[in-house]
């Protein structure tokens, strides 16, 4: 019993380091943007569909972004009345809009990628490469298992 005690512990103490450098990481990147009048998720979106050929569904960008569908249509909107994008009506499908980004967008898009890299690498300083694919590898087991935790299919 001991022996689980000490596994709960070492549990508890790696997901608290992994929720604290999470926050870390947000509150640098907020900080560096902070006067811009974007949020760190509306740059995220913006960097996504740049590398999209096709403009996928608000139900897709829910998924890969783990929010709401009624949350990525805010913030469609909200990154298209500020001029980052345009949307227009899709001709084969009317309840689906087609979304491209704009020149005001792009700049933003390469803004963001040059400061988000400067902040990981920064982040990851000291860190071998042995040592990324490590910590990857192990954080993609922990998201497997909680999407299995998710859908029923495991319990603990």
């Amino acid at each position: 019993m001991e022996q689980q005690t000490e596994r709960g512990a070492q549990i508890h103490q790696a997901i608290d380091l992994l929720i604290h450098t999470t926050r870390l990481h947000h509150r640098n990147i907020d900080k560096l943007f902070g006067d811009t009048g974007l949020h760190r998720s509306q740059r995220m979106l913006l960097m996504h569909l740049s590398h999209c050929a096709d403009t996928p569904s608000q139900r897709e960008l829910a998924s890969r972004f783990d929010i709401s569908p009624a949350c990525v249509a805010r913030t469609l909107k909200s990154l298209a009345s500020e001029g980052y994008i345009s949307r227009t009506g899709d001709e084969d499908d009317l309840r689906r809009n087609n979304v491209s980004i704009t020149a005001k967008g792009l700049s933003t898009v390469h803004e963001t990628c040059h400061a988000f890299d400067q902040i990981d690498q920064a982040a990851f300083s000291g860190l071998s490469e042995e040592d990324i694919s490590q910590l990857s590898a192990l954080l993609r087991r922990i998201q497997e298992n909680l999407r299995r935790l998710e859908s029923g299919e495991f319990r603990p």
